[in-house]
């Protein structure tokens, strides 16, 4: 069903994706107005080279001071230009979720699979579609913030712009933000990711993005 959303231009922030820097003069301007400046931003956000790999550190903070912080390795591959890609995640630390792997086929004009395998259990469990907005592993972000959601799933209203990014860095030509936070207004309750060693344009093979590697993670995930 679609949403009405309305745009500021700054808040369009998903974890995982590279969103640039210079992302508020790519479009400064754009014609079309919020639905144009979505689907530009989607590609800014999404599309940064034929494929990506980051290491990516994520605080979980309570409003009551507590932490807990968790290691991934986050991989993607475009499988089509503005069209389906694949994720690849690789749980590292703590001990609780380490090797725990995510997977994601995503498809733009329908509903994406997505994988998550618990090691603790042995079991690879498929995320329904309905549970795309729900909490990624206990985080902030929701499994869709991982991905992305298509544009045209809901209706845009641009109300004026303003550009914020925690820490963005040029990295291989592709502006990227290394670091970005997730607040719950309601709950007090916030995530910070922040990326190291970010490379894009690996020839990452599409068996590495597999059913298979969701209990056996390439090694190269893992250096």
């Amino acid at each position: 069903m679609a949403k009405t959303r309305v745009v500021w231009l700054s808040a369009v922030i998903a974890l995982f994706l590279p969103i640039g820097g210079l992302f508020s003069r790519a479009l400064a301007g754009t014609p079309g107005g919020a639905e144009e400046i979505m689907r530009r931003s989607a590609l800014v956000q999404f599309y940064s080279g034929n494929d990506m790999r980051a290491k990516v550190t994520m605080r979980l903070l309570s409003k009551e001071g507590g932490e807990r912080v968790r290691e991934l390795i986050m991989t993607r591959r475009n499988v089509k230009a503005g069209g389906d890609q694949k994720y690849f995640i690789l749980f590292r630390q703590p001990a609780d979720v380490r090797d725990m792997t995510f997977l994601v086929w995503k498809y733009p004009q329908r509903d994406s699979d997505r994988w998550l395998y618990i090691p603790a259990i042995k079991l690879v469990k498929r995320i329904a579609a309905n549970d795309k907005r729900s909490s990624f592993v206990g985080s902030d972000f929701s499994y869709e913030d991982v991905s992305g959601r298509a544009a045209e799933e809901d209706n845009h209203t641009l109300l004026r712009e303003v550009f914020t990014a925690d820490e963005v860095k040029p990295i291989q030509g592709f502006p990227t933000t290394v670091k970005r936070t997730m607040k719950n207004v309601q709950t007090g309750h916030w995530s910070e990711a922040a990326y190291g060693e970010v490379e894009y344009n690996l020839g990452l093979a599409d068996g590495v993005f597999s059913e298979r590697s969701l209990r056996n993670p390439p090694k190269e995930l893992a250096r």
